[in-house]
């Protein structure tokens, strides 16, 4: 058999958490050459090497790790170990989400240079689901736990409760009667009551009159407009003023 021409490595650098491994594979540049490499890694004591490629990540630092072929040829790979996972924080301890909602978690793995990827899941998907880069999605009414692992397994859970759709709302008053200048105030109630209770609130007029993010209205000049409520799935209702 002939001696190989080169030899090359499937990677050419590699992140690796500490205590996991990775496949290294060199490939010998000539179909009749000796295939067999040796491998070295330059500090065992922060990633080590067996005589089949496998890397396997002993504590946080850097070090290069090597492929030498029976000629004498040469590739080599950077190894960056990271510190393992102690711990992980989600963004919220609880959630409430409307059905067909969504809302994003995020999850703070420490210490900070560790690995930060986690998997998500739900204890119950009939109530809510997560995809992989933690975005919920409410489904169902109800309550159910939402977890994110990190990559040595370390677990946290935050809990999501759905509630159902506003289906309507309605005003304190279909009709108010105001002098210019003076205030007065609206309250929009939300059905079913478990119902997310916001509204945005607007008139139709703001020169007659405007009204605030609390349903608070002042009375700007003479004319009638209406004030709209409005829940966050679009549902809408009107109180006609009139300022005289």
């Amino acid at each position: 058999m002939k001696d190989p021409k080169s030899v090359n490595l499937n990677f050419s650098d590699k992140i690796i958490s500490s205590g996991k491994t990775v496949q290294f594979k060199a490939v010998v540049n000539s179909s009749d050459a000796v295939p067999q490499v040796y491998w070295r890694s330059d500090n065992p004591n922060v990633a080590r090497i067996d005589q089949n490629g496998k890397v396997t990540a002993v504590k946080q630092g850097t070090t290069w790790i090597y492929a030498t072929t029976v000629n004498g040829l040469q590739a080599k790979a950077f190894i960056k170990v990271l510190p393992k996972p102690t711990d992980v924080i989600l963004n919220y301890n609880k959630k409430i989400v409307t059905v067909d909602r969504t809302t994003q978690f995020k999850a703070s793995v420490y210490p900070v240079i560790a690995n930060q990827s986690v998997t998500w899941r739900t204890g119950n998907s009939k109530i809510a689901t997560v995809d992989k880069f933690g975005k919920v999605t409410a489904k169902a009414e109800g309550m159910t736990w939402l977890y994110a692992k990190t990559t040595n397994g370390i677990e946290k859970k935050a809990l999501v409760k759905v509630i159902p759709q506003p289906k309507h709302v309605t005003l304190s008053s279909e009709k108010l009667t105001l002098k210019a200048g003076t205030t007065i105030s609206l309250k929009a109630t939300v059905n079913p009551v478990n119902a997310n209770q916001s509204v945005t609130w607007r008139t139709g007029n703001p020169k007659v009159a405007v009204i605030d993010k609390n349903g608070k209205i002042i009375a700007k000049a003479k004319g009638s407009t209406y004030a709209y409520a409005k829940t966050i799935n679009g549902k809408e209702t009107k109180c006609l003023l009139i300022v005289k």
